[in-house]
């Protein structure tokens, strides 16, 4: 389990020092919107049903789209961009 984690970690590292170089990106902070966009990955904000008012989010693979729940304060609607973008990066194969 311990290797699992660490190649998970290590190639999540590696992902986000590709896009670091490949963006010039030099100081913090990252905004991740950019980084979407810079990846082809839309971002929608919508209201979610009150059946799934508590669902942060969701991702469509098919058509490269991270859906956001509207209802969240703004820090939290940025980290789960980022999120999402990890989950999108990782997960793809």
């Amino acid at each position: 389990m311990i290797q699992i984690n660490y190649l998970i970690s290590k190639k999540a590292r590696d992902a986000a020092a590709y896009l670091i170089k490949t963006m010039k990106i030099i100081v913090p902070p990252i905004d991740p919107r950019k980084i979407a966009k810079f990846l082809g990955v839309g971002i929608k904000y919508r209201a979610f049903p009150k059946e799934h008012e508590d669902v942060v989010s969701y991702i469509r693979s098919h058509s490269r789209q991270i859906i956001v729940n509207d209802k969240q304060n703004a820090s939290r609607m940025f980290f789960t961009v980022a999120h999402e973008l990890g989950h999108n990066q990782l997960h793809r194969d």
